[in-house]
């Protein structure tokens, strides 16, 4: 039976210096997961201009439902100013957007509550419209729907708070090697890599923690282990995306009965692919 999933929050076209691509985690989360075969759609918001236009006419092309993102009327649609840095991205992401203002609908609330899985990160909860609905979406959801938090830590729009919050109701987190440490500090939490994942994992009753590493791969925490592994990569392009095809990837096969040993291995495929863009 084809699994349901709801991604919450940003969608914006990320500006490089050649060329405009649409991304965030979110909508990549939700595109991605529809490629792993989910049924999985993405509540967000764009505005009634140009950049909003081509959100909707690149899903249409891309067979992604587009029935829960909403077109603001004197919104802005969003953008991220991205620069490629040794292979690894960064970010100046414009404010304010049309997905600070995200609205819920009962067809949302209904899609939700029936979800197996629902994504969400910390961006799209900088402004208390959005974070608000938020909570509301995923209070609306079954005890047995995963809560996958992926933290994207983006420049100053995040807050012990915001994080507390989420973790608190999330059952996946995925972080990168350059959150941890910073999570890890916000907790008073010391330790290696792993100690400080394992601490987090614990604080917080999670499922899984799921830690990507760039190069040197990822590392899994469950309950009762720890799984590290890495898949070849035979060509970098650039690494845009490829944390978010490595999350969507992991939570359909956990979703589909598989293990985090498979689960990971299969993530870390997909993420290689995105690398060399071949997904």
């Amino acid at each position: 039976m084809q699994k349901k999933i709801l991604s919450f929050g940003e969608i914006v076209w990320d500006i490089f210096e050649n060329k405009k691509i649409l991304g965030g985690a979110p909508f990549n989360f939700a595109r991605f997961s529809r490629k792993f075969g989910a049924d999985a759609y993405i509540l967000s918001a764009v505005g009634k201009d140009e950049n909003g236009a081509e959100v909707f006419n690149f899903m249409a092309r891309e067979g992604m439902p587009s029935d829960f993102v909403q077109e603001l009327e004197g919104e802005e649609t969003g953008k991220v100013l991205v620069k490629i840095e040794n292979n690894a991205p960064s970010y100046e992401i414009c404010s304010p957007a049309a997905w600070d203002k995200i609205e819920i609908t009962p067809q949302a609330v209904e899609f939700a509550a029936s979800s197996n899985a629902i994504a969400f990160g910390t961006l799209a909860q900088r402004s208390d419209v959005s974070r608000q609905n938020l909570f509301k979406i995923i209070r609306s959801a079954s005890k047995k729907c995963l809560k996958v938090f992926d933290a994207n830590l983006r420049q100053n729009f995040y807050s012990k708070e915001i994080i507390t919050s989420s973790l608190e109701i999330a059952n996946i987190l995925k972080i990168n090697e350059e959150e941890l440490p910073v999570i890890s500090q916000m907790f008073s939490i010391c330790g290696s890599q792993t100690e400080c994942a394992r601490k987090i994992f614990k604080m917080f009753n999670l499922n899984y923690l799921v830690l990507t590493r760039g190069a040197d791969g990822h590392m899994i925490v469950c309950e009762d282990k720890e799984i590290t592994g890495k898949s070849k990569v035979e060509k970098i392009v650039d690494t845009v995306g490829a944390g978010d095809a490595f999350t969507a990837r992991f939570v359909s096969e956990i979703l589909s009965g598989k293990t985090a040993e498979e689960a990971s291995d299969a993530a870390a495929i997909s993420a290689a692919k995105v690398c060399a863009k071949e997904l």
